[in-house]
C-alpha cells in the first residue's frame, strides 16, 4: 500500500470517530487528543513488547494485539502530522536523510 492510500485510510477512519464522537455527544479530536491518544497506544505497545520479551505474562492474541498496536500508532502519528500540516511523504524521507547524515559523521 502506498502513502497516500495509508492517508486516505487514516482519513477515512477519523471520519468515522467524528461521527461516532458527534453521536454520542463528544466533540471532534483535535491536535491533543491525537497525542494523547498516541501516549496511551505507545504504552500499550510497551506492555505488549514486555510480554513478547517474556517480561510480563502473556496471552493467546499478543501477535494480533500487537499488530493493533502498532497500527494505532501509526494512524495517530498520521493525525498528528495531519493536524500540524506536516507533509509526511515529503518530510519523513528528508528527515531520514538527516539522520543517517549525522549517524555517518557520528562513525569517524
Amino acid at each position: 500500500m502506498e502513502f497516500r492510500e495509508l492517508a486516505l485510510k487514516a482519513d477515512e477512519l477519523t471520519a468515522l470517530y467524528d461521527q461516532l464522537n458527534a453521536e454520542q455527544g463528544f466533540p471532534k479530536w483535535e491536535l491533543e487528543e491525537y497525542v494523547q491518544g498516541l501516549v496511551e497506544d505507545v504504552g500499550s505497545l510497551v506492555r505488549l513488547t514486555m510480554m513478547k520479551s517474556g517480561k510480563r505474562a502473556s496471552f493467546e492474541e499478543l501477535d494480533e494485539k500487537l499488530r493493533h498496536e502498532v497500527c494505532d500508532c501509526l494512524w495517530s502519528t498520521l493525525r498528528i502530522a495531519k493536524a500540524l500540516n506536516i507533509d509526511l511523504e515529503t518530510e519523513f524521507p528528508a528527515q531520514m536523510s538527516k539522520l543517517a547524515e549525522r549517524v555517518k559523521h557520528l562513525k569517524h
